[in-house]
């Protein structure tokens, strides 16, 4: 649905109905998936969940970065999208595992 409601964007280029459905689209996916029951798209969307915030925080960094350092040429929007995403998403499991590491330190050193 997310895909169709893209194509339908790109054909009409702006028209406010198309983003006042994107939210319903989005809850009948939603719901869905959940009365599916499938194991991959859960275990995926977990995973993503966990990295949420580290990968929103990092997605932002590294954009600053490869715009900062010209790392990548600015003409080729969807592989330096493609680079964003993947690198934030190894670099955000990374943090992940580090801060649930070090938390779990602090939490252990505190009184009780």
């Amino acid at each position: 649905m997310f895909i169709l409601l893209l194509f339908l964007y790109s054909l009409f280029h702006f028209c406010p109905l198309l983003w006042i459905l994107f939210f319903p689209f989005i809850i009948i996916v939603c719901v869905l998936l959940d009365y599916c029951k499938i194991k991959l798209i859960s275990k995926v969307l977990d995973f993503m969940g966990n990295i949420s915030l580290e990968s929103y925080l990092l997605n932002v960094t590294l954009i600053v970065w490869i715009d900062y350092f010209s790392l990548l040429p600015t003409d080729f929007y969807t592989y330096r999208y493609a680079f964003i995403v993947g690198i934030g998403i190894i670099l955000s499991y990374i943090v992940n595992k580090l801060s649930i590491v070090i938390v779990g330190k602090i939490l252990a050193m505190s009184p009780k």
